[in-house]
């Protein structure tokens, strides 16, 4: 347990708060809204924006009660999905930001 905080930048992050991009879509953004106020509902930790010591920079970092990584597609390339789902250091559970949230998504 533990081990994805020991691969997050510390930085400027805020346990369970939502931050976002400029570039990000309404939708985007709206659809991390969600999943944060889920998350949030249901006891997790989670920081937003998490950016990885090893480079990439991630929608949604989950610590506990259980650790993973959550990522809104809009526009992801098929391309983009497979180089974070190797090279992040933790499980993606990949979000549709087009689709409406469905907690299963991430469970």
């Amino acid at each position: 347990m533990h081990y994805l905080k020991s691969q997050v930048l510390v930085k400027d992050q805020k346990r369970n708060c939502l931050r976002f991009r400029p570039n990000e879509s309404w939708n985007h953004v709206l659809k991390k809204a969600e999943i944060c106020f889920w998350l949030q509902r249901n006891g997790y930790e989670f920081y937003t924006e998490a950016e990885f010591k090893t480079g990439g920079r991630c929608d949604i970092v989950v610590y506990s009660p259980e650790e993973f990584i959550v990522e809104v597609a809009e526009t992801e390339t098929q391309a983009s999905k497979d180089n974070k789902n190797k090279t992040y250091p933790a499980e993606i559970r990949w979000v549709n930001a087009g689709t409406p949230f469905n907690e299963k998504d991430i469970q």
